[in-house]
């Protein structure tokens, strides 16, 4: 094959190489491993906020490609040699190239993928701390499966020239609009110049949307029109509602969930659009205002769970211990069975019919050429184009038992992690295995949707397969915290209101050193009645003392304290115990 069978890619990538440039300089490591520093410690902490701040790759490759000409042009051209040993290097071995800027990307983009996730929904949701060792081990193994499965479809999927991966693509134009010095024409803009003036004109568009003028993330004239109808803002709310009539002037908006519509294939866009519109204005709409799944006593968006009496679930409520984190049937029952939002519904259920329709459509479109290839591929006997010949022919190939080793070497960690370790995990050996299985089954699904159209599946929220240990999404501890002097004491906080409280020593108690009688004031009476949940915090480091002067009593919390029999010994300062109302005491002791 002389050349690509894809137009974009033989109108995107050169089809010349050149194997003597340098690629792993003193630059790339003196900038390239803070970068990868800061770009993993700002994406950890960005996806903790309401507000997501997204880092694209092409900023950071903007902001590479200045600061490694710059250190081109400042390093001095020293040997400098490494003591006790023949190995030396350059602090400028030559001017800053194209491949030496790709692998610099790859390397400080490498940091996006979310494995920590899981770690950080155990102690927010459950409030239960998982060792330093194993949740270390169980980033290590998850981070690397990837790389293990990435290998054992890599003929198939990064060799072939029939899966050109279109979002690639987007990217070498801006790698060689940076670099290749192109002749302008006659009357005309060279490549580099239009890149800055396109690059310019962006930046002045959106910093409007994003600092001046935010009110045109989403126009909603029919909510402007009628403001005081609910049934208006359902209808043209671009944020809380189906969004007819609403239209956004902000490129983030406008490409933040389905990608930028230059990159995209037009029988994407379309498919897209279609299946948007017969969601969002026609399934969605009927549902709703037909009453189905009750759907009317909740918002018509959001990603919220409810219960009966249209209040967020409560989680804890339907959970059986603070340390294994199981599933209680019986509170269950008692409590109220998950209402989901008519939204979010449909949003999971076309999410599963995604995974299981990919089946069907890859299957009878490109089941019949992926058997031939998988065949061809591992016989050595690949059709490669020009520019696999010339990875063939200037590279050696990484040796497919590296791979290999990665993944069952991850796989023995990750079973490792979850059944030793005290359990902490709570996963069996069966289900990392079937885990794995499933991945082995749809990653090559998702690898066509992806290297043909910029389809790749969302991620779904798996759990495992025992059903009395749940899983959740990310959220947020609202744990207050206080300092007295580091005497140990009390807070009481019903709803947002903290009381007013007292602490009475009486006698000594086995359990925590003293009897003590703990007291609020200041509580309306109605408070009861408006919050579930009285939150009491044991702060501080001694045990009480007889100065603690922190208010007259009226509510006495000795009862829950009795009700509780909880190891109080075992507590660790900042450990939140929440109860129920008087009637109906419930404690959940957790380290916040």
């Amino acid at each position: 094959m002389d050349d690509s069978p894809i137009e974009q890619v033989r109108l995107t990538v050169p089809s010349t190489d050149d194997p003597t440039l340098q690629v792993l300089t003193f630059r790339l490591w003196i900038l390239g491993v803070p970068l990868c520093i800061l770009q993993s410690v700002l994406l950890r902490i960005a996806s903790f906020r309401q507000q997501f701040v997204y880092i694209s790759p092409a900023s950071i490759d903007i902001f590479l490609f200045g600061g490694c000409n710059l250190l081109a042009r400042v390093l001095p051209n020293k040997v400098v040699r490494i003591p006790g040993s023949r190995w030396s290097f350059s602090l400028n071995p030559c001017s800053f190239n194209i491949k030496e800027h790709i692998a610099m990307s790859i390397f400080v983009n490498s940091v996006g993928s979310p494995g920590f996730y899981n770690i950080s929904i155990a102690k927010i949701f459950y409030r239960k701390e998982i060792h330093i060792l194993p949740a270390l081990l169980l980033v290590i193994s998850t981070q690397f499966l990837g790389f293990g499965f990435a290998g054992l479809f890599l003929k198939v999927f990064v060799d072939s020239p029939y899966m050109w991966w279109p979002n690639v693509i987007a990217s070498i134009s801006l790698y060689r609009a940076l670099h290749e010095q192109d002749k302008r024409p006659k009357g005309g803009l060279s490549r580099y110049q239009f890149f800055f003036i396109v690059f310019a004109v962006i930046f002045a568009y959106s910093i409007i949307p994003a600092y001046f003028f935010q009110s045109v993330t989403a126009l909603s004239f029919v909510c402007w029109i009628w403001k005081d109808s609910i049934t208006a803002q359902q209808i043209g709310s671009g944020m809380n509602g189906l969004g007819v009539g609403s239209i956004s002037l902000d490129w983030m908006t406008m490409t933040s969930f389905l990608g930028s519509p230059l990159v995209l294939p037009s029988f994407a866009i379309f498919n897209r659009l279609i299946g948007f519109i017969v969601v969002a204005y026609i399934i969605i709409p009927f549902s709703y205002w037909s009453n189905a799944f009750e759907a009317r006593k909740f918002p018509l968006f959001s990603t919220n769970i409810y219960d009966s009496q249209s209040h967020k679930y409560n989680v804890s409520r339907i959970l059986d211990s603070n340390t294994t984190v199981t599933f209680n049937q019986e509170a269950y029952d008692k409590y109220s069975k998950i209402y989901f939002t008519t939204s979010l519904i449909y949003s999971y259920a076309f999410i599963l019919a995604q995974y299981t329709s990919s089946i069907s459509h890859i299957t009878l479109f490109y089941g019949r050429s992926l058997w031939h290839k998988f065949k061809r591929a591992y016989k050595d006997d690949d059709e490669l184009d020009v520019h696999g010949r010339l990875m063939k022919q200037n590279y050696k190939s990484i040796p497919q038992w590296w791979f290999y080793s990665i993944l069952l070497s991850m796989i023995g960690m990750a079973i490792l992690v979850c059944e030793g370790f005290g359990g902490q995990i709570q996963l069996r050996y069966w289900e990392v295995l079937l885990a794995c299985a499933l991945v082995f089954l749809f990653l090559p699904l998702e690898c066509v949707l992806e290297a043909i159209a910029v389809g790749p599946y969302p991620r779904w929220p798996c759990a495992p397969a025992h059903l009395d240990h749940p899983r959740a999404g990310p959220g947020v501890n609202l744990a207050k915290q206080d300092v007295n002097d580091n005497d140990a004491y009390v807070v009481v906080c019903i709803g947002d209101q903290r009381m007013q409280t007292s602490v009475k020593k009486n006698s000594l108690n086995s359990e925590w050193n003293e009897d003590v009688s703990l007291s609020a004031s200041s509580m309306p009476l109605n408070l009861l009645s408006l919050y579930k949940y009285i939150f009491m915090y044991v702060l501080g480091e001694k045990t009480f003392t007889s100065d603690d002067k922190m208010g007259d009593a009226e509510l006495d919390l000795q009862p829950f304290v009795e009700v509780t029999k909880t190891d109080w010994d075992g507590l660790r300062d900042d450990t939140i115990i929440r109860f129920r109302t008087i009637s109906q005491p419930f404690v959940e002791a957790k380290t916040a």
